[in-house]
C-alpha cells in the first residue's frame, strides 16, 4: 500500500498528486509494517545493469567482431582466385616444387618428376601463359556458377589443363584445383623388339615393325625417345625429341629411325661360315642369304672362312657401309684343281636369276663394279654390259627385274649354255614406262669352279606393252 510522504495520507493507484496536501506523486511509497515499524522502499524509473550482464554482453560484442574478422581472413585465405595465381606465379619464375604440389593436388597421375614438370613449365611459357590464365579464370567463374568447366587448350588446339572442384575449407569456403592432361605417347620403329625408352626410363617394348603402339602418357614438353634393337651381333639405337606441337587430340606420334640394314650375302663358297667383327656365327653363306639387320656406319665387318686344300681359306674382310649385297669371294688358285663342280638346273636359274637381279641394281645405282664380279674378265659381256650401262645411265633409263626363269640349259666344253625367259618393267626419263618380256641365251664359262657371265648370245623381244 502506498501513502503520501508529506502527509502520509493513503494514495490510490495511479493517482498523481495526494488528495490530501496537493504534493506531487513521484515515487511509489510502499509501507512495509515489520515489529511496529514502517519502511518505505523507493522505486527507481531507470534500474542499473548488473556487472554480470555487461560482461555477458561485452562478450558477446567480443565474439561477433572475432566472427567477422576471421571470416574475412579465411576468405582471403581460401579464395578460390588465388589458386589461379600461385599455378601463374610458380610457372613464370621456374618453381617446380610448387608446380608438381599443384598438379598432384589437382589429381595428375602422370610422372611428376623434376625433369617432367620442368619441360611442362617450358612448354606453357612458350604457349602464351597470359591466355592460358585467362582460360583457367574463365573456368573457375563457371565453376563457382555449379556450371560445367571445358579444359583450357594449347595454341594446337590439345587440351593441357582442368579446373577441378575441390574440398570445402570450415564447410563454406570451396576449393578448387588445377590438374594437368597427360598426352599420349605412340612409338613405332623399322624393326621388332625394339626397347623403347623415354627420358632413359625403360616403358615398353615394340613387337611390330612400322606400327605405332602406346608406350605412356606424359607431360607436353620436350623428352628424349630412345629406341634400342638388341640383335644378336649388333645393337642399334636411334632417338627423337618429342615435339608436341605435332600433336592432335592430346596424341604425339613418334618414329624412331634406328639405320640397319638387311643385306645380301653372295659367295663362291656355298660352304663358307660367316664371321661378324672376327666371330663365327656358325652358319654358313648359303644359310644367310639375307643377314640383319645391321649397322651401315662401318662398324660391321664380314668375311668368310672355309676349308681348303691346304688349310683354312678366308675372304677379304667387307667393311659394312652403304652396300645392300656383299660378296665374299675365295681366291680361285686356293681351290683343289681336281674339284669338279657340276651345277643343277636350280643352281644355274638361282645364278642367272642372282646375275639379272644384281646388273639391274647396278643400273639404277650407275655403278658397274656391283655386278662386275659376275663376268669372266676375258668374256665378250664384261665389256659390253659397262658400255650398256653407261649408255642407259646418260639417257635416265631405269629397270626393275619382274621374272627370271630358266627355259632350258646344256653343259659345254667350259662351261653352260642357257636359255632364260625375262620380264622387265623400264622407266624413262620422260616420267614413261614399258612393260617387257624377252628370250635370251647366254653362255657361261667355270673359273676354277665357280660360274662366271661370258657371252649374250642372242636376245629376243616378246612382248611390250605401255605402263
Amino acid at each position: 500500500m502506498a501513502f503520501c510522504k508529506n502527509c502520509g495520507q493513503k494514495i490510490i493507484s495511479q493517482q498523481p498528486f495526494c488528495s490530501n496536501c496537493g504534493t506531487k506523486i513521484e515515487l511509489k511509497e510502499i509501507a512495509v509494517t515489520r515489529e511496529g515499524e514502517t519502511k518505505v522502499t523507493r522505486a527507481n524509473n531507470n534500474p542499473k545493469l548488473s556487472k554480470k550482464m555487461i560482461v555477458s554482453v561485452l562478450m558477446l560484442v567480443i565474439l561477433a567482431i572475432i566472427l567477422v574478422i576471421s571470416h574475412l581472413v579465411l576468405s582471403s585465405i581460401y579464395n578460390a582466385d588465388k589458386i589461379i595465381y600461385k599455378f601463374e606465379t610458380a610457372v613464370k619464375d621456374g618453381d617446380i616444387q610448387t608446380v608438381q604440389k599443384l598438379l598432384k593436388d589437382g589429381g595428375t597421375s602422370v610422372d611428376l618428376s623434376d625433369k617432367s614438370v620442368e619441360a611442362f613449365i617450358d612448354y606453357l611459357t612458350v604457349n602464351d601463359l597470359d591466355e592460358i590464365n585467362k582460360g583457367l579464370q574463365k573456368e573457375l567463374r563457371k565453376a563457382n556458377n555449379s556450371r560445367e568447366t571445358d579444359p583450357i587448350v594449347d595454341q594446337y588446339g590439345n587440351s593441357i589443363l582442368e579446373i577441378k572442384k575441390g574440398e570445402k575449407r570450415f564447410f563454406l569456403y570451396q576449393q578448387y584445383t588445377i590438374k594437368a592432361v597427360p598426352f599420349k605417347i605412340k612409338v613405332a620403329s623399322p624393326f621388332d623388339n625394339v626397347e623403347v625408352q623415354i627420358n632413359e626410363e625403360k616403358l615398353k617394348k615394340l613387337n611390330n615393325a612400322e606400327e605405332y603402339q602406346v608406350v605412356g602418357n606424359l607431360l607436353p614438353g620436350a623428352h628424349l625417345v630412345e629406341g634400342i634393337y638388341k640383335g644378336e651381333y649388333v645393337t642399334l639405337k636411334a632417338e627423337e625429341t618429342i615435339d608436341a606441337s605435332n600433336a592432335s587430340g592430346n596424341i604425339i606420334e613418334v618414329y624412331l629411325p634406328i639405320e640397319g640394314e638387311y643385306i645380301a650375302l653372295y659367295s663362291n663358297r656355298e660352304d663358307a661360315v660367316l664371321f661378324v667383327n672376327g666371330k663365327s656365327t656358325g652358319k654358313t653363306v648359303s644359310e644367310l642369304s639375307s643377314f640383319g639387320p645391321i649397322s651401315t656406319d662401318g662398324s660391321i665387318k664380314l668375311h668368310a672362312e672355309a676349308n681348303g686344300q691346304n688349310g683354312m681359306l678366308k675372304s677379304e674382310v667387307i667393311e659394312i657401309t652403304d652396300s645392300y649385297e656383299v660378296y665374299l669371294w675365295f681366291e680361285e688358285e686356293e681351290f683343289e684343281e681336281e674339284q669338279t663342280v657340276n651345277y643343277s638346273e636350280s643352281e644355274l636359274e638361282n645364278f642367272m636369276y642372282d646375275y639379272l637381279s644384281t646388273s639391274v641394281y647396278s643400273i639404277n645405282e650407275g655403278d658397274f663394279s656391283i655386278v662386275e664380279h659376275f663376268h669372266d674378265p676375258n668374256g665378250k659381256t664384261y665389256d659390253e654390259s659397262k658400255d650398256y650401262l653407261d649408255y642407259l645411265v646418260s639417257k635416265g633409263i631405269t629397270e626393275q627385274l619382274l621374272s627370271a626363269n630358266l627355259l632350258s640349259y646344256e653343259e659345254t666344253d667350259d662351261g653352260y649354255r642357257v636359255k632364260m625367259n625375262e620380264e622387265y618393267e623400264i622407266y624413262y626419263n620422260d616420267g614413261t614406262g614399258k612393260y617387257k618380256e624377252f628370250k635370251s641365251v647366254y653362255q657361261l664359262t667355270l673359273v676354277g669352279n665357280s660360274l662366271m657371265m661370258y657371252k649374250l648370245e642372242s636376245t629376243e623381244e616378246l612382248n611390250s606393252q605401255d605402263l
